[in-house]
């Protein structure tokens, strides 16, 4: 197996080599301990990804209505709600900028 070598603070180093002597074990042994159990936290962490789905000719049904949902009148909207175009995310981190030019014209 080819040697690897890791670049740390030496703050960090200081740390694995007291932590390596007190459990009398070589400091590979704990890098390579704490990697696994890093590895298997990720893995039960985050949930799997989908397989591939084969893409089909027309958009799904929650897009098409997306763009159908027209915005709703100004003064209507509060910024930490969420937002009118059905993304999820906050107003004001979505389409208040938009919105906002879009009044600016009128």
């Amino acid at each position: 197996m080819p040697a690897m070598t890791l670049r740390m603070p030496e703050k960090l180093q200081a740390r694995l080599r007291a932590y390596a002597d007190y459990h009398c074990l070589p400091v590979n042994a704990v890098v390579r301990l704490a990697l696994l159990n890093y590895l298997d936290y990720q893995e039960t962490r985050l949930p799997r990804k989908p397989a591939l789905q084969p893409v089909s000719a027309s958009p799904p049904e929650s897009e098409q209505l997306a763009r159908a949902r027209v915005p709703p009148p100004a003064g209507k909207h509060r910024v930490n709600d969420p937002c009118h175009c059905g993304s999820g995310r906050k107003y004001k981190r979505c389409h208040k900028g938009e919105d906002e030019r879009r009044e600016a014209r009128l």
